[in-house]
């Protein structure tokens, strides 16, 4: 069994956004095939991120910019009908673990976006697992193992799954 805990926060990475000036050398050794062949040499995932302002965080973001890489994680040739074909299908179970601040927002601009790419690049996404309400007294005051009884019953089910 192959096992990576992979920390974003402490890769080189994670210091470049892709902009026009850069396009040329974006998708370099270090920055994304180093990444793809991680990402090749495992069948789970498992993601843990937050909603920043109601979107995804900018670092992981700028992850999934670096590992979307035509004819590499995703192509168009053999496609029939216009579609693109995700190339990552050794991704058989990709469970997002996820947290926000408040309750009662839409879900579809942090979750959905990863869950769509993910499953564009060919991956096998479950159902994501959110804990709301972070921000929120008494959640707040907690401590995030005593947070995590709000979702325990799900995570325990998507455990089974995995």
């Amino acid at each position: 069994m192959i096992f990576f805990y992979l920390d974003l926060n402490k890769t080189a990475m994670a210091e470049k956004t892709l902009t026009r000036n850069n396009i040329g050398n974006y998708f370099n050794q270090n920055d994304s095939f180093d990444f793809i062949e991680q990402l090749k040499s495992v069948d789970k995932v498992i993601l843990n991120f937050s909603m920043i302002n109601l979107s995804i965080p900018a670092l992981l973001k700028n992850y999934i910019d670096h590992i979307t890489l035509a004819n590499v994680t995703f192509t168009y040739k053999g496609s029939t009908d216009g579609n693109a074909i995700g190339l990552l299908t050794n991704l058989k179970n990709v469970q997002l673990l996820t947290t926000k601040g408040g309750a009662g927002t839409s879900n579809a601009a942090f979750t959905e976006y990863v869950k769509g790419m993910l499953e564009f690049l060919g991956a096998k996404v479950a159902e994501p697992i959110i804990n709301e309400m972070m921000d929120i007294p008494p959640y707040n005051e907690q401590t995030p193992v005593l947070n995590l009884e709000k979702v325990k019953e799900e995570v325990i089910k998507a455990a089974k799954l995995f």
